[in-house]
């Protein structure tokens, strides 16, 4: 879910920055989200599996 905001927000700043920024900041932000998704994923399954472990 974050790439995809991240994703929209570098279309936004690459439409305002113009230039090169209008192929770089979406690449960068879908990046940048995609990084963020599996981090949250990797904690929260995590701390599920920790939680089944103490049942």
């Amino acid at each position: 879910m974050l790439c995809y905001l991240g994703l929209v927000a570098g279309f936004a700043a690459g439409a305002a920055l113009g230039g090169p920024w209008a192929f770089v900041a979406p690449i960068a932000g879908f990046g940048l989200g995609l990084i963020g998704d599996m981090t949250l994923i990797r904690c929260g399954l995590h701390g599920i599996r920790k939680n089944a472990e103490r049942w």
